[in-house]
């Protein structure tokens, strides 16, 4: 495993978390000399170079991803037939061969990571995929939930659609419950009697 001493020396790796150098080296472990672009890093793989949790390691993949180290080379999701795919990643740094099965088209070195000159455009850079991450997890909770409409008033008993013979509390239509109305009860002071 080579980590060259630019890219080590460089402000990309300098803004790095732990996580997101583990990220790198684990992943770097796996290239060979043509796989590059054919790289994945799932969670029980992850959790042998110390990466924990699955929010540690996405985190980890965006920072890499935000500072030019990493770029997505096949985005994954779902297939028609309903299978799970998995992003694919590829180093900047070095060149990708085509992989016509894994749809991965050929392309030079990038090298992305060399425009992060300063710490602080390298923190934006993170800053700003976290953000845009945050945003786009909002937008998937927002379509994926559905609205549900009030169809009773507030004080309107809930009756059980179904019940079974088996259920051990018998469904029974709740009481409904009036507001009190008149004067409020009065209180008498307790006496002491001696």
């Amino acid at each position: 495993m080579r980590l060259y001493r630019e890219v080590f020396e460089s402000h990309a790796w300098q803004c790095l978390s732990s996580g997101g150098r583990d990220a790198y080296l684990a992943l770097l472990l796996q290239k060979g000399s043509t796989n590059n672009g054919d790289l994945s890093l799932p969670i029980t793989v992850a959790r042998r170079y110390g990466i924990k949790s699955e929010a540690t390691l996405a985190k980890a993949l965006r920072e890499l991803c935000s500072v030019g180290l990493l770029a997505i080379s096949r985005r994954g999701g779902s297939t028609k037939e309903g299978h799970r795919q998995v992003n694919l990643y590829r180093f900047t740094d070095y060149d990708v061969y085509e992989n016509p099965s894994k749809h991965i088209d050929a392309c030079k070195a990038t090298n992305e990571w060399k425009l992060i000159t300063t710490l602080g455009l390298g923190r934006e850079a993170i800053r700003k995929g976290e953000e845009q991450a945050a945003a786009l997890a909002l937008e998937r909770k927002k379509t994926l939930l559905q609205k549900m409409k009030g169809t009773t008033s507030e004080i309107e008993g809930v009756e059980p659609k179904t019940t079974s013979k088996n259920e051990v509390w018998p469904a029974e239509p709740l009481q409904k419950m009036k507001p009190a109305q008149g004067p409020p009860m009065s209180v008498k002071p307790y006496a002491a009697t001696v």
